[in-house]
């Protein structure tokens, strides 16, 4: 959908405002010349490879690099990686792209004089902010955090300068100062506001989906607490970072440790406002990027022999491969919303001798395929009360459905500007008897039994009905 809306083909309306790449440029090359469907999965591909360059490139400012080595290893068959490699590995280059830049941050503070302005240090901030909001609003709302933090950890932690300042020869790394010389932050202010300057040319897009605007605002608390594996994750990631931050001598450290701290921290909240939760929600997933190298330098700071390191880094990938391999197998199940049956649903609406227009689906994210592949209107129906923008909406689908007693379903179908029905019954949880918003307790019965659905292709889950043309 985004890649149809930057190419101006995108008549639905149905997504939300995203920027240039998120992805829409960046799909197109992958389905200009291989299709939609292997041009997505090897854009997927592509995707998910730079969060293991990223963890590398950062965990060698506090790590040898066979410890970085190691840390990548890790995030290369961590299961939430994989989990986001089939439900969308857009975040994972914005992920991406806040490494580096807090790798340049790092590099900053650990720079001589001699050469203040590198242009590695500075062609890394400018490029990671720059494209960072215009890739992914995750990413950038996380990164508007982890940014102010970082800076914070330059100005106010523990003052350590690398001998080479010091222009003396001692066998201590680092050397504890007072404070830390403005001149080592002008070059990084001044790459940071270039950054900056570009980066605004976003900004469009993220007015338009401003937090409580109403357009993807649930019914419930704007914030509130998780119960669910956000726990365990909190338990086993905040306290490292506590270890790593209170016993870093180094800026890098430092700074590995509070990201640890504060992504660990934010992953422990949810929010009723779509615009909002994935800042908490995809915490869960870049925390990862900072548990691996921590615990790391967490296990080779115990001066464990070199056999117990091999054997607990075997035993650590091992178990981290599994769960790779099962949360892939999972996930893929959970959101295979274009299933080959679905698929053939689609192409018997597409070849109607009696035309066709919109599309009723019974699932929020088989609507946005649907409208993504099929270029039509395709109305939803929802798990929950649905935001204040979809509702009158969501009342017509639920008349078309049959579940709304007195109502006129042709009219209500009129206004939707649909002519088809589509309906895959494992959604929208497929392992349980889970109703939809206000829907009869034989909801898909109730929808087979409408006088004015034809039932024409059924197959499997999928279900198929055209509206009567001879009704309306």
């Amino acid at each position: 959908m985004s890649r149809n809306d930057v190419l101006g083909d995108e008549p639905t309306g149905a997504g939300f405002p995203r920027p240039p790449l998120a992805p829409g440029w960046l799909l197109v090359p992958f389905t200009y010349y291989l299709g939609d469907d292997l041009g997505y999965k090897l854009w997927a591909v592509v995707a998910s490879l730079p969060p293991i360059a990223a963890v590398y490139l950062f965990s060698t400012m506090f790590l040898p690099r066979s410890g970085a080595l190691l840390a990548a290893l890790m995030i290369a068959v961590d299961p939430f990686q994989g989990e986001m490699f089939v439900t969308g590995s857009l975040p994972l280059l914005g992920f991406s792209l806040i490494l580096v830049l807090l790798w340049a941050l790092m590099k900053a503070a650990d720079h001589g004089q001699s050469n203040l302005y590198d242009w590695k240090i500075g062609g890394a901030l400018i490029v990671s902010i720059a494209l960072i909001p215009y890739i992914n609003q995750t990413a950038a709302g996380l990164a508007a955090i982890l940014i102010p933090v970082a800076l914070g950890v330059l100005m106010f932690g523990r003052r350590y300068y690398p001998i080479h300042f010091m222009g003396i020869d001692k066998p201590l790394h680092y050397v504890r100062e007072k404070r830390w010389p403005l001149i080592f932050w002008r070059p990084t202010v001044v790459y940071l506001v270039i950054g900056t300057i570009f980066a605004c040319g976003a900004l469009p897009w993220y007015f338009l989906l401003k937090p409580v605007n109403g357009l993807l605002r649930y019914e419930g608390p704007l914030i509130y607490l998780a119960t669910d594996i956000a726990m365990f994750q909190f338990l086993l990631t905040v306290p490292l970072g506590l270890y790593v931050f209170f016993k870093a001598e180094n800026f890098s450290r430092q700074i590995a440790g509070a990201m640890l701290i504060v992504t660990g921290t934010l992953l422990l909240f949810l929010s009723h406002d779509e615009t909002i939760i994935n800042i908490f929600y995809r915490s869960r997933y870049l925390v990862m990027m900072f548990f691996y190298p921590a615990l790391v330098w967490t296990i080779r700071s115990l001066h464990l022999a070199w056999p117990t390191r091999y054997t607990v880094a075997a035993a650590a990938v091992g178990i981290l491969f599994a769960g790779h391999l099962y949360a892939v197998d999972a996930q893929s199940d959970y959101s295979l919303f274009m299933s080959p049956d679905v698929e053939t649903a689609l192409e018997i609406i597409e070849n109607d001798a009696d035309g066709h227009s919109g599309i009723i689906s019974n699932a929020y994210s088989m609507s946005l395929w649907v409208s993504a592949l099929s270029k039509v209107h395709s109305p939803n129906i929802w798990v929950s009360k649905p935001p204040k923008a979809y509702q009158n909406e969501d009342k017509l689908v639920r008349c078309v459905l049959g579940w709304v007693d007195g109502c006129e379903p042709l009219l209500a179908s009129k206004s939707l500007s649909t002519t088809h029905v589509l309906i895959d019954e494992r959604h929208p949880c497929r392992h349980s008897n889970r109703r939809n918003y206000l829907a009869p307790i034989d909801q898909w019965s109730v929808t087979a039994e409408s006088e004015w659905l034809e039932l024409v292709y059924s197959e499997g889950t999928v279900r198929l009905y055209r509206i009567h043309e001879s009704h309306i």
